[in-house]
């Protein structure tokens, strides 16, 4: 057997010094009963609690449906930019120009 840094054993030196030190008689079991039961129990009581707790408590009432609610109050309309609204639909060049009459035709009638 060889271990790291340690040169190599011979089966019979690690044999003794593993069985020296344990002897022969057997070992009892200890007694687990008691402390398990009483843990246990008092597992059993606090999950009889929770439960408890958790019935009394009633749930909140729903919110009422989207139909049942008040509508949003109107919000005020927003007319449409004739200067973007012309660009779109006729391109920058015809849009601006037909942009320029436009003013050119309000100012003329006050």
């Amino acid at each position: 057997m060889a271990r790291r840094g340690a040169g190599r054993l011979e089966r019979g030196e690690t044999l003794r010094t593993v069985l020296s030190g344990q002897s022969a008689q057997l070992s009892g079991r200890r007694d687990l009963a008691g402390p398990k039961v009483e843990r246990s129990n008092r597992l059993r009581e606090e999950a009889a609690e929770a439960v408890s707790r958790g019935q009394t408590a009633k749930r909140p009432a729903r919110a009422p449906r989207a139909m049942d609610r008040p509508p949003l109050p109107p919000a005020p309309l927003r007319l449409p930019d004739a200067d973007v609204l012309l660009r779109r639909a006729l391109g920058d060049k015809a849009g601006g120009r037909a942009v320029g009459r436009l003013d050119e035709a309000a100012r003329a009638f006050p």
